[in-house]
């Protein structure tokens, strides 16, 4: 063990700060997020959380669509040439020249569905179109963010990464709590300042960035070509994926009113305290499952598997026995939402593990294309049937309904493991 220690104490060295790296730094950032949203949630009334969670949805799915994967697909696209400048701003400016388009179609989208869902909720017109202005803001600025952001994370600068996203949350926190101090904090303005730090990083990325990147003045053909061939195997779950990231607030936005909307944003937040795990999986699990010889694979997926799923199962036993810990977070405006704080917890731990299945697979790249094919119409056969026979004005049925659709992507995921494990050579056809 000792001489293993000492030939490889280098690499082990570089893992340890890295991996401490990523969770001080990620903890400061998913902490001050938190402290900011529960700040938020208490200091807004019902009526107007309701109207900052359905714009924060609508921002999160307009991302989505708008990145399109085309920023996720710059690490991947690279590959071992990390010290080329010219081609990571060659992938930067051809991504870029995709979402310009999306961007324009998204905005034009969001115009007519926020308005009619929103007026659905009987919301004033000036309420509606300051947060459809912060919508359209928050896409714009969010993508400099998107494709400034790889070259620090392909050269391993994970510190200048935290230090720049807590910085923007501090400033966002002060923001927020003046505008408390003010009384004039409300759903509008809690969401501009939002876009305030989207522009903030957008900019700072964008500039730290030359160090790293010679962007050219126009994309070429070529490589416009080669990152929608990478990502077009997938298109048609991140189409999906994109309204599936958001489908409880959607749905609740549809059948539901406003003290629902509210309920099921406020929950959320309680989601996003294991967004830290779902961020893990990416960058802590996918290098170590994709350098994995294939005589020991099996045996690493399935032991970082266990592991997962045996936290899930002592969070899940944590969350049944005392959701009043959870409720304590939100405030009195939301006690008595004990059966949907468990279910909240529930549905968490198979996000993580549907997360870290996913990312397992893609660092094999076991990326088929009839993927789609089996996943999508699964998770709408279970969505129509939630529809029919059960009232989804209630917020404790969206939520059981967003268990079931996890629990089938989960399966479905772990079937495309094993279908990747009967292979000789993984593949992406």
């Amino acid at each position: 063990m000792i001489k293993l220690y000492v030939k490889h104490k280098s690499r082990i060295r570089t893992s340890v700060v890295l991996m401490s790296k990523f969770f001080v730094g990620q903890g400061l950032i998913q902490l001050t997020t938190l402290i900011i949203g529960i700040f938020i949630l208490r200091a807004l009334s019902k009526v107007e959380y309701a109207q900052y969670s359905m714009a924060l949805a609508f921002q999160a799915t307009s991302q989505m669509f708008i990145e399109f994967g085309f920023a996720g697909a710059i690490i991947a696209l690279v590959g071992t040439r990390v010290n080329d400048k010219r081609v990571l701003g060659e992938y930067i400016v051809a991504g870029m020249s995709y979402r310009n388009k999306l961007f324009i179609i998204v905005s034009i989208v969001c115009c007519i569905c926020y308005p009619i869902l929103a007026r659905n909720q009987h919301w004033p017109w000036s309420v509606i179109l300051l947060l459809l202005g912060s919508i359209i803001t928050n896409s714009y600025f969010s993508g400099w963010i998107s494709y400034y952001k790889p070259p620090f994370q392909i050269h391993r600068k994970l510190g200048t990464i935290y230090k720049l996203e807590v910085a923007g949350n501090i400033l966002r926190g002060i923001a927020t709590y003046l505008a408390y101090l003010c009384k004039v904090l409300t759903s509008s303005v809690a969401s501009y300042i939002v876009s305030a730090l989207m522009l903030f990083n957008g900019l700072i990325y964008k500039r730290l960035a030359r160090e790293y990147v010679d962007e050219p003045e126009r994309p070429s053909a070529h490589t416009k070509k080669e990152m929608l061939a990478y990502i077009k195997p997938v298109i048609p779950g991140m189409v999906f994926a994109a309204f599936q990231s958001q489908i409880t607030i959607l749905i609740i936005s549809v059948f539901g009113k406003t003290a629902h909307i509210a309920e099921i944003g406020a929950l959320g937040r309680l989601s996003s305290l294991f967004s830290v795990l779902n961020i893990g999986a990416s960058i802590i699990v996918t290098p170590l499952i994709a350098r994995q010889p294939q005589s020991k694979l099996l045996k690493m997926f399935l032991l970082v598997f266990l592991m997962a799923a045996f936290g899930v199962l002592l969070l899940d036993l944590f969350g049944y026995f005392y959701p009043g810990v959870f409720l304590l977070l939100l405030g009195k405006n939301y006690y008595g939402l004990e059966p949907e704080v468990r279910l909240v917890i529930y549905d968490s731990g198979i996000v993580f593990l549907n997360t870290l299945v996913w990312n397992m697979n893609s660092a094999r790249k076991w990326l088929y294309a009839w993927m789609p094919a089996v996943s999508i119409p699964g998770i709408i056969l279970v969505q129509v049937f939630f529809i029919i026979k059960f009232d989804l004005s209630v917020s404790y049925n969206v939520l059981l309904m967003a268990i079931f659709v996890s629990t089938y992507a989960l399966l479905v995921r772990i079937i495309v493991s094993i279908y990747g494990f009967t292979r000789k050579q993984p593949a992406t056809d």
